[in-house]
């Protein structure tokens, strides 16, 4: 059971390490879209 409760508790880190991530390059992304292209 415990085994189990660490394997839950680390993916849902790794996932929620994923989405901060994800967040990140959106908003690089984003960014970078702002600044070469004219905004609308």
């Amino acid at each position: 059971m415990k085994n189990i409760h660490l394997s839950d508790r680390s993916r849902s880190g790794i996932i929620t390490k994923f989405m901060l991530l994800c967040q990140a390059l959106d908003h690089r992304r984003s960014l970078f879209f702002q600044k070469i292209l004219p905004t609308v």
